[in-house]
């Protein structure tokens, strides 16, 4: 999990940032997001023993980089429904990728 962090923190300020930074729609932005970072941060998520202390951090971690992303201030109040938009929370995302998983796994061995 550190290492994901890590990568995902590299890659937001660092390679990203003329992309983060531009005056592109947040939508536009939001879905380059989910492409690249998200990608990133939940790479073989469906695997993971989420713990609510990991999933506690998770969902900071991820609100943080969803603010950097968008150039939005630590001390702007925005309310988390208006800063994800159509992104669900990242306990839902895992959830689901672990329901997908599980219902490939069932089809195929039949």
């Amino acid at each position: 999990m550190e290492e994901r962090r890590y990568w995902v923190h590299i890659m937001v300020p660092g390679i990203m940032s003329s992309v983060w930074k531009s005056h592109i729609s947040t939508s536009l932005k939001r879905n380059f997001f989910q492409a690249t970072v998200e990608t990133v941060l939940l790479y073989g998520c469906e695997a993971w023993t989420l713990t609510s202390a990991l999933e506690k951090s998770l969902n900071g971690y991820y609100t943080c980089m969803v603010r950097a992303v968008l150039n939005i201030k630590w001390w702007q109040h925005i309310p988390n429904t208006d800063l994800y938009g159509y992104l669900p929370e990242v306990g839902d995302k895992i959830s689901a990728r672990r329901m997908r998983t599980l219902h490939q796994a069932l089809v195929t061995t039949r």
